[in-house]
Parts: C-alpha cells; structure tokens; sequence
C-alpha cells in the first residue's frame, strides 16, 4: 500500500466486521488493532457493515470516507460510491 507506485491508486478495504472494534470477539474484526497503523494515511475508503447502522465519516484516522452500511431491506434509498481516478464520491441514491 505504501508504496510509490501505487501512489495515484485509490485504496478500498471491505469487511464484514467493524474493523475499529478492538476488543469485541462478536461484532469486531480479528486482529483490527493491527489494522490501523497499516492503514492509516495510505487507505482512501474503508467500507464495513455487520450491526446495520449506516454512517458516513470523512477524514477519520487517516483515512478519506469511513462508511458503515445499514441493511437495505425495506429501504427508500442505497448508498453509492463513484469512484474515477482520485475522486471519489458518495451518495445515498433512490432505489425504485
């Protein structure tokens, strides 16, 4: 990830599990307090779910758009995320 050559690359990490979740055995990522000091200021978005909660945070720990998703069942409206070179943008967009 740190390397020069993937410099203009955007970064994604998806996961099941929360990763910030240190010490949760249930709802947290296995060995996530390893994550963040590999992560941090190389990752451009970081993209998690599990308790159904959706957020979105900007410039958290290093990292350019944190999104935890919500459950869409039932749901007027589902989060997109457009990515074109080093741009990235995210909105919540009406499902018909």
């Amino acid at each position: 990830m740190g390397s020069p050559d993937n410099a203009a690359t955007t970064k994604l990490f998806f996961f099941h599990h929360h990763p910030s979740m240190c010490n949760d055995l249930f709802m947290g990522l296995k060995n996530s307090c390893k994550l963040w000091p590999i992560a941090c200021g190389r990752l451009d978005v970081l993209l998690f779910g599990h308790q159904h909660v959706s957020k979105v945070g900007e410039n958290k720990g290093g990292v350019r758009f944190v999104l935890a998703a919500d459950n869409s069942p039932g749901k007027a409206y589902a989060r997109e995320i457009a990515v074109s070179q080093k741009t990235i943008k995210v909105q919540d967009v009406p499902i018909a």
